[in-house]
């Protein structure tokens, strides 16, 4: 009894050592960047905030784009899902209307939801070292701490939804064991991952079907449990949904719809193209204005209508094209190769033998424990999904990174039960030397 408490209080100890290594690096990295200005969809998240601090509504903003928001200033909007600018607004109004504190916020909620992966892993019943690994790699992780597109101090919402999607797959993963309250609180938590990232909404279906398919017990059961987390998920969402077809007329989480046609038209290259956004003369804006009179005027429900039934007439029209644009996106979403985008790297250097690893030993993970690796590859589905269907940036993967760095972290460690310690590690100190000198020769 003695030796299984003081066992119990080093494990603990190590998940504090965690969680000082991951708010050490991500607090240091909010300090960094403390004097650059707001970037990216940060501008419109920090917009919306203040706006529901003074006036306590979710509207458009003064300076949002006409090509995606309701021309009417002030006009109620749910372009951005609701969950993040409603998190930030309660930041701003405990610590002021200052990013600083917020990312400070966020570096410990980030730092806690290392903590909460290294829990999910041993839950599911992975060994204990890989699972620490794996808590200690996102810890370190460059996308996670530093890259600007990506990291978890940024006002954006993988830095709020992240953890909370891995609060939902260890309430998923107690739901396997029978635990009767789980289904109803993963279906909740699922249901606020949606409401920060709305294509987190595919892990609703996903954990059901994944439940009815994949936990043991009678079929009734089964089916009753998902149909909780089902219900978990609408008492969430819903509310939200039905305020904007009252408001706006759609019955949907967040009425953005532009990545869609960005990623399936004549300009597009099945990876991410700024030219729509960054550029005054933008080829893609001109044709838009020119086919649909008075686009600006229309509100964002019906932009969102014609971006869509534009993508999928030029989906229908040119097959052999889109089926090229999905094979590359497919690619890119194993690839190491980012986009030059916000001053990210042009090539992952720590993604890379993340993505070998994966695919060494994804099969000895897969035979040892198929039920859980199940459970692990659900964002991954998810997030690969949205990649096929809209077009890859490494942001739209980062949800699913942290599931591939807990496969490539399993995999080392049954390559070490299987061909031993300096083998398996040596081969990993191979392909990391191998990727930075990469990183290194291309800049």
């Amino acid at each position: 009894m003695l030796e299984h408490g003081k066992a119990g209080r080093h494990w603990w100890t190590l998940l504090a050592v965690l969680f000082l290594v991951a708010l050490t690096v991500r607090g240091a990295a909010a300090w960094a960047f403390r004097h650059h200005p707001l970037g990216g969809d940060e501008i419109e998240y920090d917009a919306l905030a203040r706006g529901m601090v003074e006036t306590g509504r979710y509207t458009r903003q003064p300076g949002f784009s006409t090509m995606l928001y309701s021309a009417e200033p002030g006009a109620p909007t749910s372009f951005r899902p609701p969950g993040w600018p409603f998190v930030l607004a309660g930041l701003y109004r405990v610590f002021g209307e200052a990013p600083m504190p917020a990312r400070l916020a966020l570096a410990a909620w980030n730092a806690a939801g290392c903590v909460i992966l290294v829990l999910l892993l041993t839950g599911l019943a992975f060994d204990r070292r890989a699972a620490l690994a794996t808590g200690l790699v996102w810890a370190l992780w460059p996308a996670s701490v530093w890259y600007p597109g990506t990291r978890s101090t940024t006002l954006s919402t993988e830095s709020l939804a992240i953890p909370i999607l891995f609060l939902a797959l260890l309430a998923l993963a107690h739901v396997a064991k029978g635990h009767a309250v789980t289904p109803l609180a993963a279906g909740i938590l699922f249901g606020a991952c949606a409401l920060v990232r709305s294509n987190f909404s595919l892990l609703i279906p996903l954990a059901a079907a994944w439940i009815l398919v994949a936990t043991e017990g009678a079929r009734r059961p089964r089916l009753q449990r998902a149909v909780v987390l089902l219900l978990g998920g609408a008492l969430v969402v819903c509310p939200w949904m039905v305020r904007n077809r009252v408001l706006l007329g759609s019955f949907t989480i967040a009425t953005q719809r532009e990545p869609i046609f960005l990623g399936n038209n004549a300009w597009a290259r099945g990876s991410y193209d700024s030219e729509f956004f960054n550029d005054i003369n933008s080829a893609q804006v001109a044709w838009m204005l020119a086919r649909h009179e008075h686009f600006e005027k229309r509100s964002e429900v019906e932009k969102g209508r014609i971006y869509t039934e534009e993508a999928l007439t030029y989906a229908r029209q040119h097959p052999a094209r889109q089926a090229w644009l999905i094979a590359r996106r497919a690619l890119l979403f194993m690839s190491p190769l980012r986009e030059k985008e916000d001053a990210d790297n042009l090539f992952d250097w720590a993604f890379a033998p993340v993505g070998v690893l994966c695919l060494i030993g994804g099969a000895w993970v897969v035979k040892a424990n198929p039920r859980s690796v199940s459970m692990l590859a659900l964002p991954v589905l998810a997030t690969f999904l949205t990649c096929l269907l809209v077009l890859f940036l490494p942001r739209y993967r980062y949800p699913a990174e942290p599931m591939l760095i807990a496969l490539a972290c399993l995999s080392v460690s049954e390559g070490i039960a299987r061909h031993g310690a300096p083998a398996t590690l040596g081969l990993v100190g191979v392909l990391l030397a191998s990727s930075v000198a990469l990183a290194l020769a291309m800049g």
